[in-house]
């Protein structure tokens, strides 16, 4: 919660939720979670992949998108 505080993110729970839909749970949900806004967030070369919400906050489900689209055209092992 501090880490998303910080980041002024208010979607943890839907956050959480996309973790668990691919497979991580519990510890290891939130340490994934902790460690990928940490990443976003500081960073420099994954600001230009930050997607606001029309409100000015963080979109975290629009930045992932962006991510996935730059690297959609990558081979699997690559891609991890």
């Amino acid at each position: 919660m501090p880490v998303s505080r910080q980041a002024g993110i208010q979607v943890m729970n839907a956050a959480l939720a996309m973790l668990s839909m691919g497979g991580m749970h519990g510890e290891m949900a939130g340490t994934a979670y902790r460690e990928m806004i940490a990443k976003l967030t500081t960073d420099d070369k994954l600001t230009p992949f930050i997607q606001k919400t029309k409100a000015g906050g963080f979109d975290l489900a629009a930045t992932l998108d962006a991510l996935n689209a730059s690297v959609g055209n990558l081979s699997p092992i690559a891609q991890t």
